[in-house]
């Protein structure tokens, strides 16, 4: 290549001028262990040549070879410098050259960049809208179309009944119902909250808070069995100070009518009570 060429004659040059430099060293060095003690530096000064006790003749071959030598190496850098040059000009070629390859990002096998220079600008951009075009018309197919639409209808319903199956198995989805109820001053049996039934439920149990309440009373649970009139199936006295005030009921039963809890207060409160509750019950149907 040029630039190898270029280089090789460069090394050549530096060869000859080290040749050079180190016969410009040989020479000088013969008056090169006095040199630090002259006064007067001048090459051919009278003080210079009587301090380092050399003849005329002596320092006038010194003078000559050094004067030689720094011809010589002028010579050859003035050389040196045309070559640098002359590669200078053969690299920029190649430059211009290097800076027209495709950055690394534009060089990925579907980038617009590599399927023009592969393909050719024109093929490349073809094949791209050919493959939009069938992305476009074939889509995300649908079960029916793979299946057939029999196929496709059985195994929909079967996947809602082996879905029915594991929700039944697994108990279904659980919930609550909980908030805080205020039993009025004006006393008599309140009912604290009521479930309004639409699907079968296990209800677990419920949770009262009793701490406002001052008086003595009573707890009752109702249920519509026949899904028209409430029936009481529990009664449970609730003494101040004596019970917690925290109060369970453990139900544990299956309904699918509606549901209710009440409570009547022995003797008169003399003002409103809030009474918080919470219900958690289990889907099973």
């Amino acid at each position: 290549m040029i630039i190898n060429k270029s280089l090789s004659k460069v090394y050549s040059d530096i060869a000859a001028l080290d040749t050079l430099i180190d016969g410009l060293i040989t020479t000088v060095g013969v008056a090169g262990a006095g040199l630090t003690a002259i006064p007067d530096m001048a090459l051919d000064s009278t003080v210079a040549k009587s301090a380092n006790q050399l003849s005329d003749a002596v320092w006038t071959d010194v003078k000559a070879g050094y004067l030689t030598g720094a011809v010589a190496l002028e010579g050859s850098i003035t050389a040196l410098d045309t070559l640098i040059d002359g590669l200078i000009t053969t690299v920029g070629v190649a430059g211009l050259g290097l800076s027209a390859i495709p950055a690394p990002a534009d060089m990925a096998l579907d980038s617009t960049v590599a399927k023009a220079s592969v393909l050719g600008e024109a093929v490349g951009a073809s094949i791209s809208a050919d493959i939009a075009a069938v992305k476009a018309s074939v889509g995300t197919p649908a079960q029916a179309s793979v299946l057939g639409a029999a196929v496709g209808a059985d195994i929909s319903a079967d996947i809602a009944a082996v879905k029915s199956v594991v929700d039944s198995i697994s108990g279904g989805s659980s919930g609550e119902a909980a908030g805080s109820f205020s039993y009025l001053d004006a006393g008599g049996e309140q009912d604290l909250v009521e479930l309004t039934i639409t699907d079968r439920k296990l209800l677990q149990g419920a949770w009262l808070d009793m701490d406002a309440i001052t008086k003595d009373g009573v707890i009752k649970c109702y249920y519509k069995v026949d899904g028209t009139n409430y029936r009481e199936f529990s009664s449970e006295i609730f003494t101040v100070a004596t019970d917690s005030d925290g109060v369970y009921i453990d139900l544990n039963m299956g309904v699918s009518q509606d549901f209710k809890i009440t409570y009547t207060e022995d003797s008169d409160e003399g003002a409103d009570r809030a009474i918080p509750y919470a219900i958690i019950w289990q889907e099973i149907e």
